[in-house]
């Protein structure tokens, strides 16, 4: 029954073109799965797309763990399919962490998730990895407040930090922009609270520069995100815009 299911999830997947599913919250963009099994040749792209239809069927019938371990061997097959990659890191953090019987289950997952992503960059330096493991860590750290603690361990550094990171090394798409234009203003105000005007102002700039592409569709969102930080370096007696030395009395 379950070879004719994926026989079936095959002819199914040809028809729709191997339309992948969306491959996590804030994803920007899916992409035809044929096409990127086509250089495995037609074995492999029929054992891979054999496998993707199976996965698919089990996150369908939420079987969370068959999912994962359907990706996972899917990975071993074709390691650079990045839609993938980015399914099953999803899968395991966003889907699965949260519904762990215990603690150290769902640190795990997070772990086990994160380090998907993170292996594919050591892969391939991939902007689209970059911003899936960025968007990744700024949703989670919202949507699961378990979070945090067992991210942060296995990062080694500042869950915020590293988000910032990924997202400047992503395609930027829209979602990216927004989130690391989020981050930047954030930051910068904890810098305000902390005097540390440099930092503060240089990431209100890079905040500006992440965000501006957007301003012609969002003008009033972008300048009230703005703003609130602008306002605070001028009062200050620091130009926000300005790229000239600090006053010395700062």
């Amino acid at each position: 029954m379950n070879g004719l299911r994926g026989l079936a999830g095959v002819a199914a997947l040809v028809a729709a073109g191997f339309a992948a599913p969306d491959a996590g919250p804030g994803a920007p963009r899916s992409e035809p799965l044929a096409a990127a099994l086509a250089p495995l040749g037609p074995f492999k792209s029929l054992a891979s797309s054999l496998l993707w239809a199976q996965m698919l069927t089990a996150q369908m019938e939420a079987q969370g763990q068959r999912t994962a371990a359907l990706g996972r061997a899917l990975l071993e097959l074709h390691p650079d399919l990045e839609v993938a990659r980015e399914y099953v890191a999803n899968q395991l953090v966003v889907t699965e962490a949260p519904r762990a019987p215990d603690v150290a289950r769902h640190d795990r997952l997070v772990a086990n998730g994160l380090a998907l992503l993170e292996h594919g960059l050591q892969l391939q330096d991939s902007a689209r990895l970059h911003g899936a493991l960025g968007r990744l860590l700024v949703h989670q750290r919202s949507s699961d407040p378990a979070f945090r603690l067992p991210a942060e361990a296995w990062l080694g550094d500042d869950l915020e930090a590293v988000a910032i990171e990924h997202l400047q090394r992503s395609e930027l798409f829209a979602e990216d922009r927004l989130a690391l234009g989020s981050l930047l203003l954030e930051r910068g105000e904890q810098e305000i609270r902390d005097n540390d005007v440099w930092a503060a102002r240089r990431d209100w700039q890079a905040a500006s520069a992440a965000l501006g592409p957007l301003h012609a569709e969002e003008a009033p969102l972008i300048d009230q995100r703005l703003q609130g930080l602008a306002r605070a370096l001028f009062e200050h007696g620091v130009n926000p815009t300005s790229t000239g030395p600090l006053p010395e009395d700062h």
